[in-house]
């Protein structure tokens, strides 16, 4: 379906939001903006001995992670709209499992994805999945300067706290997950295979995650363009993209995942291979993603409207 027959299918309350902006004098709808900001500014400031002690309940690893998240104003802004996704902030507050079932939260559509195999069977399927992953790591021939990247990218993270050495530690004791470069148009990647060992394959979801991309931003354009044509100015209309730096990362894993994976990288210096541990989301688990998409989306209230303008920023 093209974007302008899919503007049909938006939720009323997005199409509600619109056609209220649209017909508020710009005066008026910059006065409720500035009432919300104000509101919430103000309720951040009362918050403040709250969320530090709020942080230090928290697991060692997601301390630092959080330091600057205002998440008990996150999760009164949310409430205050009815947001359906109400473990959120405790997910973020502790860390997202990437392994295992995944939560219910309302806010995708229903589809059930069973996990290949449990926890249990991968531990025993562990000693041989990990062996093939240092085989592989080993015989690799990549190039040098992308492996060079690969591991000082990775030191990079270690210095940030997204992830931290852990030589010395027996690999077969975890469930590890090979970690690579891959260079594109936008510059040099790492991606963290958590598929070669079995780590995706026990994930489980009773939701399908979808992104509001092009498509939907072209489905909302197009509306404002048939309001217009009901007699209403839609002004001038612009945008631009942006990407996030260290998206992911700025969110945690679980203690229980942290303990079990870890992070096979070639390490140029030696030509082994060296283990590490990981305290944020790696790239290359479908939990990640799952994880991620409900940060995101909670800048949004039920149904696609967006919180006003500015109040992201205060969490």
């Amino acid at each position: 379906m093209c974007p302008r027959g899919m503007a049909v299918h938006l939720p009323q309350l997005v199409r509600d939001v619109i056609e209220k902006k649209k017909s508020m004098a710009p005066a008026d709808l910059a006065l409720v903006r500035c009432r919300e900001l104000a509101k919430w500014t103000l309720r951040a400031e009362q918050l403040k001995q709250q969320k530090l002690e709020f942080k230090q309940s928290l697991p060692k690893h997601m301390q630092p992670l959080m330091r600057r998240k205002r998440l008990l104003l996150l999760k009164e802004m949310l409430e205050a709209v009815g947001y359906p996704d109400k473990k959120l902030v405790d997910d973020i507050a502790h860390g997202f499992c990437i392994t295992g079932w995944q939560s219910k939260t309302g806010i995708f559509p229903q589809c059930v994805k069973r996990p290949q195999f449990s926890l249990s069977t991968l531990k025993q399927m562990a000693n041989g999945l990990n062996r093939a992953i240092l085989q592989q790591l080993g015989d690799d021939r990549d190039d040098a300067e992308l492996v060079k990247n690969t591991w000082e990218k990775t030191q990079e993270e270690v210095e940030l706290g997204y992830s931290w050495p852990g030589d010395g530690a027996d690999p077969m004791g975890f469930f590890l997950s090979k970690r690579f470069g891959l260079v594109q148009r936008a510059g040099k990647l790492l991606i963290d295979d958590c598929s070669i060992g079995g780590i995706n394959s026990t994930v489980g979801a009773v939701e399908k995650y979808r992104v509001h991309a092009m498509d939907e931003c072209a489905a909302f354009l197009a509306y404002m363009v048939d309001f217009t044509q009901k007699g209403h100015s839609v002004g001038s209309i612009s945008g631009r993209t942006y990407d996030l730096k260290h998206a992911s990362q700025q969110y945690g894993i679980s203690e229980a995942d942290r303990k079990v994976i870890r992070l096979a990288v070639r390490n140029p210096i030696t030509g082994g291979i060296s283990l590490f541990g990981v305290n944020s989301l790696p790239f290359g688990a479908p939990g990640s993603v799952g994880g991620f998409l409900r940060v995101e989306l909670s800048n949004l209230v039920p149904g696609g409207c967006t919180l006003p303008v500015g109040l992201d920023s205060l969490f």
